[in-house]
């Protein structure tokens, strides 16, 4: 193996590059409940590099196949430790940059303060000054001030946000929304704040530019997280019909929070007025 990697030693670095930029681009270091820890095709990879060790171990190939073999074993592992190195530096430096979280549901506007009305309390009252005479209080009127609630200050609006708000719609094409929490990394609460977006529909979020994607990350208090985990890509497949291995385990329902009929979400509509 040394023989190989002082032969080969240009061609392990570019792939240890290259999976480092797989790694940053399309992988996270921060793991969901409901993932796998080696999602895709990662982990059949891993089982067939431990194959071809166990093979390359065994010198079942000699001559230039079994040469061919270490060199290939050689690549993957420059390759993987890219990935999980690349994947690891843009998590600690996307856990730095990470801005504090605002309020998820803002005060909609503030009451306007009750009239305060004086309370009187009579006070006739008679009080024994001696055995044979009386003498009465007058009645008089304390008066109790009530202090006014302060006023809500007002959220900002939506100029707030960095980018551009997506067009929405009303309500769903047909009466029928699709199941937004078929896409990895929405679930009914986020499905329900994009409702109150009017994004009903898959269509809808992959034609996002990235001014929307950038509007919606920050009203939704995780910028960044869309592009990390490939919303529109997810988006533009189901909305032409074409499953995810994410969606297929949706509709298997190994993916506790999304387990409804696609419609619940609905009752947790945040207006983004």
């Amino acid at each position: 193996m040394i023989y190989l990697i002082e032969t080969y030693w240009l061609w392990t670095l570019l792939a240890l590059l290259l999976g480092a930029v797989i790694g940053w681009s399309t992988l996270s270091w921060e793991r969901r409940a409901d993932e796998p820890w080696l999602p895709g095709w990662l982990k059949w990879g891993c089982v067939a590099w431990l194959i071809g060790l166990a093979i390359a171990l065994l010198r079942w190939f000699g001559g230039r196949s079994g040469l061919l073999l270490e060199t290939a074993l050689l690549f993957f592992v420059a390759y993987l430790v890219g990935c999980v190195a690349g994947a690891w530096l843009r998590g600690l430096l996307g856990s730095e940059a990470r801005p504090a979280e605002p309020a998820v549901e803002p005060a909609i506007a503030a009451a306007a303060p009750a009239a305060v009305h004086p309370v009187a309390i009579p006070a006739a009252m008679v009080a024994p000054i001696t055995a044979a005479a009386t003498v009465a209080i007058t009645p008089a009127a304390a008066v109790i001030p009530v202090t006014p609630a302060p006023p809500v200050v007002p959220p900002a609006g939506e100029e707030g946000y960095p980018g551009a708000k997506p067009t929405g719609l009303a309500g769903p094409r047909g009466g029928k929304a699709d199941d937004l929490k078929r896409i990895k990394g929405i679930g009914p609460q986020n499905e329900g704040r994009l409702h109150g977006l009017g994004v009903w529909h898959f269509d809808q979020i992959a034609a996002w530019t990235e001014a929307n994607v950038d509007w919606v990350g920050s009203f939704l208090a995780f910028p960044g997280r869309i592009e990390r985990e490939g919303w529109l890509g997810q988006a533009k497949q189901l909305a032409q019909g074409v499953e995810t291995e994410f969606s297929k385990r949706v509709d298997a329902g190994l993916v506790e929070t999304s387990k409804d009929d696609g419609s619940k979400g609905q009752g947790t509509i945040a207006k983004a007025d």
